[in-house]
């Protein structure tokens, strides 16, 4: 409850705050099934538990994101290595995104090499049937095309060049 209270007054650190504690909860909660040999099975609870922790651990990721915090990139991949343990492969596709958005949009880190395979991992990750998470990935896939061209052109970059990242884009 406080913490939708903080995000609609956009408290961000208020929100952060309430982020890292109910981290630190569910890190706490899951701890027994963490500790367990990668190749016991886990029970319903110990899953919910570990699912819980990555979902934590993606929205400080998130929030990290927005607020051009490079530190975002270890939540998720710490988020992805949690949902795999437990086969969620949706989620795992979603966290992909995330990664791909960190490398486009947060300059310190601002890497459009790694944000296409991102978004590629994303869309290999994806059912045959999840059309709108296909098309998701797709869109951002060309959105890292269509900056490779603007920067390509910002850069005087031969045509050849641009042209091609243009077509990229297009293609996608």
């Amino acid at each position: 409850y406080r913490l939708s209270l903080a995000k609609k007054s956009r408290d961000t650190v208020s929100e952060r705050n309430l982020f890292e504690k109910l981290l630190e909860f569910n890190r706490r909660q899951a701890a027994e099934a963490l500790a367990l040999p990668l190749e016991e099975a886990l029970n319903p609870i110990q899953r919910m538990q570990i699912h819980l922790l990555a979902v934590s651990l993606a929205n400080i990721g998130d929030r990290q994101r927005m607020d051009g915090d490079p530190d975002c990139i270890s939540m998720f991949e710490e988020a992805a290595s949690l949902f795999e343990r437990i086969d969620r492969k949706v989620e795992r596709a979603d966290l992909a995104c995330s990664i791909g958005s960190a490398f486009r949009d947060v300059p310190v880190i601002r890497n459009l090499e790694r944000a296409a395979e991102s978004y590629q991992s994303s869309l290999s990750l994806r059912a045959s049937t999840d059309h709108i998470g296909q098309a998701e990935s797709l869109r951002e896939l060309g959105k890292v095309s269509h900056l490779r061209f603007n920067e390509a052109e910002r850069l005087g970059e031969p045509k050849e060049t641009c042209l091609m990242h243009a077509n990229e884009a297009l293609r996608l």
